[in-house]
């Protein structure tokens, strides 16, 4: 169960992965996510877990964007799947030379049969300029 919760928890945030840098005024940005986690043994094997989504970002100003997310967290228990999704939207603010930026997004998470529940996800994001030069030298 521990190691279901973890890999839960990851597979959800994993495509918050993205740039300081913002796409610019007029410009957007689609990205396509998914993940899958399993378990198996010698006498059988069974999926655990899915995570399906999206995320596109929109900009308004060269240093200021709109991002949209969505998820189908899919859990699955003998057979059902008992997952939910979750839809955020927030600004991403970037600072000029793209090394720095503030995401906000906030939104909520909902399934069938169930209540929805609101999300806040905020992140610092940074780039090291090192990271860069060793890109570019292989």
């Amino acid at each position: 169960m521990f190691l279901t919760v973890t890999n839960e928890a990851f597979a959800q945030y994993s495509s918050l992965f993205q740039s300081a840098k913002s796409v610019g005024k007029g410009n957007g940005e689609f990205t396509l996510h998914y993940s899958n986690i399993g378990y198996s043994s010698e006498e059988f094997s069974e999926k655990v877990f899915d995570n399906l989504g999206f995320m596109a970002g929109f900009g308004i100003t060269d240093l200021t964007e709109i991002r949209v997310k969505y998820d189908r967290l899919g859990y699955f228990s003998e057979g059902m799947d008992l997952g939910l999704n979750t839809l955020m939207a927030g600004p991403k603010f970037s600072e000029e030379s793209g090394l720095f930026a503030i995401y906000l997004p906030v939104g909520f998470a909902f399934s069938e049969g169930n209540g929805n529940s609101w999300l806040a996800n905020p992140a610092f994001l940074f780039f090291d300029k090192s990271w860069r030069k060793s890109f570019t030298e292989y």
